[in-house]
């Protein structure tokens, strides 16, 4: 409940004046409705009376007037209600997904490598509604709901005392009904979250544009289908199963309590036939009984039962997201980017020293004690076989991961003392397998220095320096064009290279201190990779390089080479002298040249 209740606060928070105007609102409704209820009885016991004299009374009519008016701003209110009730929601939504996304930011990348993270990520991001429109529930269930089912108590027990015991009654029929129903849909929903996860997967293959070739090249829709069905079924047929099982349980539910109503019904008959009330009573107490059932079954479902289901998820969100500074939240509401820092001061050097990892699912370290130095101005060319462990390194060196021993140090401070963004605020990286945003050119570039998105001239200098803008002008384009067509008709799609070229120009965006390049031409053509390697130190001028290929080029460039083989640390000298050894390099330089002799 705890969790619930901090949740609740974390998206109401930042959004008080829409949630107290729809307050107002609810609770203006409520008690309009309740007191037209009231009217009514009156009108009619007016009407009895008029008819026994023959003659309207004034009483009669200003009673009709009153009711009118009542019921008119009742229907009337409803617009309003509506609209505040989504912008509220909507606003909550907002508040609470920016809270994940931001915590997602801030979740060690170590733990999306595990499987139970991902499901209970996934389980997450799916429920997020949920959770907004429970928060939202329950203030209408509260000052809407609520309020009625104390009015209507204080009329039962003025009347008809019985009545209220009717009320309990069926109250805790529909607790028990759907608290049990709930914790079962929950559970289920829990169970089947890899499969649902396996399923989505399917249907993305067959659905999205990254695999459409090999889709119609290898003619495998069908094998996808058939695998998409086969778990589909599997979660059909066990939802469906859980659904007719809640179903019997609710219409015996349903049973019991139109039979209680009955009774009440003709107690109500009775107490009119002996005169204990009268007329307008008769009628106002007949058309609470039915009101009160509804509002009963409103509370029980969304906060009885909803506070049981819902909770849960409330649960696993609060979990993933808590705990929340007070400045970090202020961060999230005002969407404010971080401020540059340069905490180790300029960058002169870096020491690796002993530093390892295992991946969370991995069976062997992917990096063991590797220790060396990096200087300013050094081109250091990381070399190894597939699986060597080169990628990992880089991501322990720029602190996308946590070495699980030994340690890093950038100007013999040690990095485990700063926040992550001070890290990363060294670094300009063109990974092998980058992800292609669907910006602008311009935006696309600016994101390698998200703070200086708006210094046109650091973005023209980026552009400059790979020639990205000989690119985009042979292609007569602006730098406002839409990079890929997810939701822009005029976007274009650029190739392999071309999408290579722009990552390069993202890492060189604001003139970081290190640029790390993982096989910064694996999809260029030979001319292109040459005029790279041609211009590369042009590039880097007095700043510090990291590159990872496997290309003999970038080894004749480099002022040191580093070489890994499974995890360890196995060479590291100058061309030359790693030639001379006749080791691994050696192996592998004379191998890859004969390919091009």
């Amino acid at each position: 409940m705890k969790k619930t209740i901090k949740v609740m606060m974390l998206g109401l928070r930042g959004n008080l004046k829409y949630v107290f105007s729809y307050v107002i609102i609810v609770l203006s409704i409520t008690c309009i409705s309740i007191g037209s209820t009231m009217i009514q009885k009156e009108i009619i016991n007016t009407a009895e009376r008029d008819l026994v004299t023959g003659v309207l009374s004034k009483r009669f009519v200003v009673g009709c007037i009153v009711f009118s008016i009542m019921l008119f701003l009742v229907n009337a209110s409803k617009f309003l209600h509506t609209y505040v009730h989504n912008l509220v929601q909507q606003n909550i939504e907002i508040k609470l997904k920016k809270c994940l996304m931001f915590s997602s930011y801030k979740t060690p990348h170590d733990e999306f490598y595990k499987t139970d993270f991902q499901k209970k990520y996934s389980f997450v991001c799916k429920n997020m509604q949920n959770i907004s429109r429970y928060i939202l529930s329950v203030l209408n269930t509260v000052f809407n709901h609520g309020v009625s089912i104390v009015t209507i108590s204080v009329i039962f027990l003025l009347y008809v005392p019985e009545l209220f015991v009717y009320m309990i009654t069926i109250a805790v029929i529909y607790a028990v009904t759907y608290i049990y129903t709930s914790k079962k849909k929950y559970n289920m929903s829990k169970e089947q979250i890899g499969y649902q996860r396996e399923a989505d997967y399917y249907s993305d293959v067959l659905m999205k544009k990254e695999h459409a070739k090999e889709i119609r090249l290898y003619g495998v829709q069908h094998a996808f289908v058939d695998m998409w069905k086969s778990i589909y079924q599997k979660l059909f047929r066990e939802r469906y199963k859980l659904a007719n099982k809640n179903n019997r349980l609710t219409m015996l539910t349903e049973y019991v309590s139109f039979f209680c109503q009955a009774g009440v019904m003709f107690l109500l008959v009775y107490k009119c036939y002996i005169r204990a009330i009268n007329l307008g009573e008769f009628v106002l107490l007949f058309g609470l009984l039915e009101k009160c059932k509804v509002n009963i079954l409103f509370v029980v479902n969304n906060i009885i039962a909803g506070t049981y289901e819902v909770s849960l998820y409330m649960n696993d969100y609060a979990d993933f997201v808590f705990p929340i500074s007070k400045e970090a939240d202020k961060q999230i509401q005002e969407c404010r980017i971080g401020e540059e820092t340069r905490f180790f001061g300029e960058f002169q050097h870096m020491s690796i020293e002993n530093i390892s990892y295992k991946y969370p699912n991995g069976d062997k370290e992917a990096v063991h004690e590797v220790s060396f130095n990096i200087n300013k101005g050094e081109i250091v060319y990381i070399l190894g076989y597939n699986g060597s462990g080169k990628t990992t390194l880089v991501k322990l060196l720029s602190g996308i991961l946590t070495p699980q021993n030994g340690l890093l140090k950038i100007n013999d401070v040690d990095c485990s003392l700063c926040k992550k963004e001070d890290l990363f605020q060294y670094y300009g990286i063109a990974f092998q397998d980058f992800p292609r945003y669907s910006l602008s050119v311009h935006d696309t570039v600016g994101i390698g220095k998200i703070e200086r998105l708006n210094n046109e001239q650091e973005i023209i200098d980026a552009y400059n320096r790979t020639g990205l803008n000989h690119v985009i002008e042979n292609k007569s384009l602006s730098y406002e064009v839409i990079l890929g067509k997810e939701y822009d008709a005029e976007g274009i799609d650029l190739s392999g290279g071309e999408w290579q070229q722009v990552i390069l120009t993202q890492a060189h965006m604001g003139k970081p201190d290190i640029l790390v390049f993982d096989e910064p031409t694996a999809s260029l053509d030979p001319i292109e990779e040459m005029k790279i390697l041609e211009n590369l130190r042009l590039q880097i001028e007095d700043r510090t390089a990291i590159l990872i290929s496997h290309r003999i080029g970038f080894a004749r460039i480099a002022d040191r080479i580093v070489v890994l083989d499974d995890g360890r640390l196995v060479e590291q000298g100058s061309h030359d002298e790693l030639l001379s050894r006749k080791g691994i390099y050696y192996k592998m330089f004379t191998t890859l040249q004969e390919l091009y002799v």
